[in-house]
């Protein structure tokens, strides 16, 4: 059994004259595929991304979907064993070394993802979407309802964070000018692939002191669009309700079920996709149930007021 998050998204489309339909997209892009060799991969000059349709046709059900990371050439990991040096992993012409995930997405904005350490995330749908079809939309993590609450009571008494960020050079250019800068000013606008810091007044500092407010705004607006580049974010602060430490760990935050599927036999490292696809949609109905998916989006909408 492979251990699995599946975690939830808000979908969004930013073209008015063309807004998205997924059953629409995915049946052009199966026939894209059909007339094109290899039209669905897309390489964005730092990686490879491939969008599988696998379900599209019935419009009663959700939209079912493969999304692979591809590695080939020179961009393969290598072999190893205890008794011999490193080799690389040899592949055929148009074969690729692939982290797949499941993806299924709703006509109600709402999608979701099976999750795990290598999966490729859903940015990288967004941008294949955007090149290959020329349909734009935004994907935002949904939160459990009560986290922007609780980053609110801590605002203006926020004492640590610890940030990690993927490419932080594309969050700088796409963030208001200067927050990243205000941030981390030694690492603005250098290209670098990743960066981790934590900063904040220390576990023993007096209770009494924070983090500046210029800098706490910048922690506020990452932790409140935080999606490809944030690979975690803990914010610590004194909680203005209950005047007691709070520890907000962003990421695992989101809305999410974890789950064990079984693997597929033939390859043991990915979930048999007919029951990853079935355990996303029964999760949507448990989470629909419990009025959680209808409240996070609720709560995410008030903050973008």
């Amino acid at each position: 059994m492979l251990k699995r998050k599946l975690v939830f998204y808000r979908w969004t489309s930013l073209d008015n004259d063309r807004q998205f339909n997924p059953y629409a997209t995915m049946t052009t892009l199966a026939s894209e595929i059909d007339r094109q060799e290899e039209f669905e991969v897309l390489d964005s000059g730092e990686y490879k991304t491939a969008v599988l349709p696998v379900f599209y046709s019935d419009r009663s059900r959700p939209v079912r979907l493969q999304m692979l990371s591809l590695r080939g050439g020179t961009t393969l990991p290598v072999k190893w064993r205890s008794d011999s040096s490193l080799e690389s992993i040899n592949l055929l012409d148009g074969e690729y070394s692939a982290d797949v995930t499941h993806i299924v997405i709703w006509p109600d904005g709402v999608a979701a993802q099976e999750y795990h350490g290598n999966a490729p995330r859903m940015g990288r749908l967004s941008y294949f979407l955007r090149k290959k079809l020329d349909q734009k939309i935004l994907i935002d993590g949904l939160y459990n309802p009560n986290m922007f609450a609780r980053l609110d009571e801590i605002r203006g008494q926020v004492r640590q964070v610890h940030l990690a960020l993927t490419r932080p050079e594309t969050w700088a250019q796409d963030s208001r000018p200067g927050a990243f800068s205000t941030l981390l000013p030694a690492f603005a606008g250098v290209k670098t692939p990743s960066l981790k810091v934590a900063f904040g007044m220390g576990r023993y500092g007096p209770r009494d002191r924070f983090l500046d407010p210029d800098i706490e705004e910048t922690v506020f607006e990452i932790a409140e669009r935080a999606q490809e580049q944030v690979d975690s974010m803990v914010i610590g602060g004194l909680s203005r309700r209950t005047g007691k430490t709070e520890r907000i760990d962003l990421l695992n935050e989101r809305l999410h079920e974890a789950v064990e599927l079984p693997a597929e036999r033939e390859v043991p490292s990915i979930p048999r996709s007919d029951d990853a696809f079935s355990a996303i949609e029964n999760a949507r109905r448990s989470l629909d149930e419990k009025g959680l998916i209808a409240d996070a989006i609720r709560a995410q909408a008030v903050q973008e007021r």
